[in-house]
């Protein structure tokens, strides 16, 4: 007897079958390259957004410190900023492209990314407070159309502006205008060099009235002040330096406007053979040398609240351890601390191959003078 078994839980599949899973497959496949697509989409815009918002903040900040020295209004009136109109009527901001943003001052080099400065973009002003609204951004093309471009980078919702026109990148239009505030009178920095047997350096910062009727008279404890020495690019922050802050090295005349700061940076021994002031002193790198000339530039920014901040600067340029005009190879002398430097071993001077006398060195009863100077 012959017996026959099937096994019925094994066969091909038929035609209609193999097409169904074709078409569900292909179904599949379309709707994750759309949603790819949209992804990658929003993901650009994404990217874009962080361009514009990185161009708010440079712009923003750089806004409220021209707005405290009374530059921003005089930059966004001074014919590059294009009026922003709607309706044919004028409206209170204005708006600039990357090139004129650049030439007016708006923005500084090394402000943003300078790759950002490879697109295009715009910011808008508000006239009345100076603040930051608006910023659009694109690697495409050029915007053409500032209205278009507020209507496709308005919408908040970034779902909507792929299908709404070019990649525009936007940050703002829901910030708040800056409440408009005051600007404060400017402070004044004054700095000056004395070349004498001591090599001093004095530096006054001073507030007006108008300034000191609302910062009041604590404004030399709130107020930011800096100085710094630079010598053959290394700098010396002077306000904060340690080394400088014993008397025979730093004195301060304190009034209720003004603070005057001076550091004496150079000077002869002493009579017991001590010499804790010489000009090297104030640098750590032992190998540099000395006898050229150094700058020291000051600047102080007051703030007060319901008040744009407001700053001021100065600077003066000296000879580290000769006479002005000794920057080149001959050294300058008109007093003895002069001479003492041109003694290497004394004041680590370089550079210098001759040396001209250009003022009498008188010894009077111990104590050296210099024509016109002071005793030293």
């Amino acid at each position: 007897m012959v017996q026959r078994f099937e096994n019925k839980g094994s066969r091909d599949f038929s035609l209609v079958e193999t097409l169904a899973v074709v078409a569900i497959l292909v179904i599949l496949l379309s709707l994750s390259a759309v949603a790819a697509a949209y992804y990658r989409d929003y993901l650009k815009i994404t990217e874009l957004d962080n361009a514009a918002r990185d161009i708010y903040m440079a712009a923003e900040n750089r806004a409220v410190l021209l707005g405290g020295s009374g530059q921003l209004e005089k930059a966004l009136s001074s014919g590059g900023a294009q009026t922003l109109a709607e309706g044919g009527e004028q409206q209170a901001s204005v708006y600039v492209a990357k090139d004129t943003a650049a030439s007016l001052g708006l923005l500084t080099g090394g402000a943003i990314d300078p790759a950002l400065l490879n697109g295009q973009f715009y910011i808008v002003y508000d006239t009345a407070s100076g603040a930051v609204t608006d910023v659009f951004y694109t690697e495409g093309p050029d915007i053409q159309d500032i209205h278009y471009a507020l209507s496709i980078a308005g919408n908040r919702d970034k779902r909507m502006r792929p299908d709404s026109g070019p990649m525009l990148g936007y940050y703002g239009g829901e910030q708040e205008a800056r409440t408009p505030y005051t600007p404060l009178p400017a402070p004044e920095v004054l700095v000056e060099v004395e070349n004498g047997d001591l090599l001093k350096v004095h530096v006054t910062f001073s507030v007006p009235d108008a300034a000191l009727s609302i910062v009041g008279n604590n404004w030399m404890h709130t107020a930011k002040q800096t100085v710094q020495l630079e010598y053959e690019g290394a700098a010396i922050p002077l306000m904060n330096y340690p080394a400088l802050f014993f008397p025979e090295r730093h004195s301060s005349s304190v009034s209720s406007a003004a603070v005057t700061h001076t550091w004496v940076l150079d000077a002869l021994d002493r009579a017991d053979g001590v010499s804790d002031r010489h000009f090297y002193q104030l640098f750590s790198n032992s190998g540099m040398t000395f006898g050229g000339d150094f700058t020291v530039t000051a600047e102080i920014e007051l703030s007060a609240p319901g008040c744009w901040p407001t700053s001021a600067s100065g600077s003066d340029t000296g000879n580290s351890l000769f006479a002005q005009r000794s920057g080149g190879s001959a050294a300058q002398l008109e007093n003895l601390r002069h001479l003492q430097n041109l003694d290497a071993a004394t004041s680590r001077a370089g550079g210098k191959t001759s040396a001209v006398q250009i003022n009498d060195i008188l010894l009077l009863r111990g104590a050296v003078k210099a024509e016109g100077g002071r005793n030293a």
